[in-house]
């Protein structure tokens, strides 16, 4: 019990500590100001977060492992919900604001992406916190996010019975100048329970095999001083005859302790018998960094076939064909909602798959006033929000270069470099786009060594995005 209620202590300590992390994360990475302030320490159960957090919610759940080995939830109402999903994709404040208010379950589905990055921001602030401050700590990993309603099937949503007493810590964050909103680290009980109760039996199985130990060495230590006494009534022992040939002695005294091994290994990868414990035979761990010093894997640019990745695979394999469109006529406020509908950092300027241009993430920002941003709203005036209105074919870039679904990954790699670009439409003999080709689907194939490429045929498996 004292076990429990000291990591209890410990975890409810640094807790505060992580949102506070994770509140000065966000400010960095946006630029803004991020508050973070605890609020309530407090016992409740799925029913008092109901009340409290009512049908519109975020809940990121995080499986610990290490002192404290279990599953936990943070949970963001509805405002917090909206605040975070907006900054993270950049909304304007005015939007971000009227969401907080009038925003709905379908409104918080299409930015329900932004909360995984949030909630990856989120455990990895934890994590860092907890690694350098809990002894003992393993790592944070989130294990799932859920926007909606998580109260009515709380068992199937997030692993929480309506019975089940949790640890409810609340704390109150601030996105400036937007109000505050109110969050929520959720610890079942028998998570405290169960990882001290680990921990103590690890502990005693641990001195149980040091007391055991102990007496091995006590035994024989007490075995080795005890005299040897001759009974008269036994005859003397006698050495028996070897039957063993001059050459066998030979071999057998120069091999030593090699008479033990499973095993005979060759000279040249063996050490010296003299290095030898004549008693010791090599275990798991011994015999695996044998088999690593006796592997001569072979560099990347030794690879089979001639560097087969670089030579072999194409664009045509490693594309992705789910491309975006939009009309030149669209505006940079209707080209944001489709990158976050399609989370994608590109979209194809154009019609019928015929390319005028294409518009990324950083071109949509370069189009944007900097006083959109939070920080410069006493500044902002109506040209620049009215620079939401900017048309697509007034910030895409053209002309856009291409290749060919055959083109090697070689080429695609040196294209990318030379006219420093990230990504390259695919597009056939006609000038149709077929895909699209991104640093990261270039990173994806490099480090799976391929992609289910037949060469015969020439069929392929597009990765997933990244």
């Amino acid at each position: 019990m004292a076990e429990a209620t000291e990591l209890q202590s410990r975890t409810v300590e640094l807790t505060e500590q992580a949102f506070t992390t994770f509140a000065e994360d966000i400010a960095t990475m946006f630029d803004t100001t991020v508050i973070s302030q605890q609020v309530d320490i407090d016992t409740g159960t799925v029913d008092d977060l109901q009340k409290a957090y009512k049908k519109l919610c975020t809940v990121c759940s995080v499986k610990a492992e290490g002192a404290l080995d279990g599953t936990f939830h943070v949970v963001f109402d509805k405002e917090g919900l909206f605040t975070l999903s907006g900054t993270f994709v950049m909304q304007p404040e005015q939007i971000i604001a009227q969401n907080r208010k009038n925003g709905t379950d379908a409104e918080a589905q299409e930015i329900g992406d932004a909360m995984g990055e949030v909630g990856n921001l989120l455990v990895g602030a934890w994590d860092r916190v907890f690694r350098e401050e809990f002894e003992g700590h393993g790592h944070f990993v989130q294990s799932g996010t859920i926007t909606g309603n998580p109260w009515g099937k709380a068992e199937e949503t997030i692993g929480l019975t309506k019975a089940e007493s949790l640890d409810i810590l609340t704390f109150e964050l601030t996105v400036e100048p937007l109000p505050s909103f109110r969050c929520a680290a959720l610890y079942p009980a028998s998570l405290f329970e169960s990882s001290a109760s680990e921990e103590s039996t690890e502990q005693e199985e641990a001195d149980a095999a040091v007391e055991a130990s102990a007496d091995s060495v006590e035994t024989s230590e007490s075995a080795a001083e005890e005299p040897q006494t001759e009974s008269s009534d036994q005859p003397e022992a006698v050495e028996p005859a070897s039957d063993t040939a001059p050459e066998q002695e030979d071999q057998m005294e120069n091999s030593g302790a090699e008479d033990n091994e499973p095993e005979p290994i060759s000279e040249a990868e063996s050490p010296s018998s003299k290095d030898k414990a004549p008693s010791q035979t090599p275990g798991p761990v011994s015999e695996a960094i044998a088999q690593l010093t006796r592997t001569q894997r072979p560099l990347p640019n030794q690879m089979v076939e001639g560097n087969y990745l670089l030579n072999e695979l194409c664009a045509g394999d490693i594309m992705r064909t789910d491309v975006v469109w939009a009309t030149p006529e669209e505006t940079i406020e209707e080209l944001i909602g489709k990158m976050q509908q399609h989370d994608t950092g590109y979209i194809m300027i154009g019609s019928q798959k015929k390319l005028e241009g294409i518009i990324s993430k950083s071109d949509v920002r370069g189009a944007l006033s900097p006083y959109l941003q939070s920080i410069f709203i006493k500044w902002r005036s109506p040209m620049d929000i009215a620079t939401l209105q900017i048309k697509a074919k007034w910030a895409m870039n053209r002309p856009v270069r291409t290749v060919r679904p055959d083109t090697t990954l070689a080429v695609t790699m040196h294209t990318m470099s030379e006219h420093g670009g990230r990504c390259l439409p695919v597009v056939d003999e006609h000038g149709t786009v077929v895909g699209l080709v991104t640093v990261f689907d270039v990173f994806h194939a490099m480090l799976s060594g391929g992609i289910n490429v037949v060469t015969a045929g020439r069929t392929s498996q597009s990765p997933p995005l990244v």
